[in-house]
């Protein structure tokens, strides 16, 4: 056991508890944070290259006509994260 072993050896054992769970939540929230960002990025970027791309090849700001929904964008950018977390193979 480490320095960990001998606090909890010097604490009650609901102390230990309280601190995992404290723990707990701030790397959760950290990681929450991170995940977040890189979706909210990633759903920027592919909004943004829609928008573009139409705006670009049309010559005039007009949106395509089959939209891609919020849904189908935050999927689409929730498995990439997922997909380049945890490769296929």
């Amino acid at each position: 056991m480490g320095s960990i072993g001998v606090i909890m050896r010097k604490t009650p054992p609901y102390w230990g508890v309280t601190v995992g769970a404290d723990v707990g939540a701030d790397v959760g929230a950290d990681v929450g944070a991170d995940v977040g960002a890189d979706v909210g990025a990633d759903v920027g970027a592919d909004v943004g290259a829609v928008v573009g791309a139409v705006v670009v090849s049309s010559g005039s700001p007009q949106l395509p006509k089959k939209i891609p929904t919020t849904k189908t964008v935050m999927n689409n950018a929730i498995m990439n994260r997922f997909i380049s977390i945890h490769p296929p193979y």
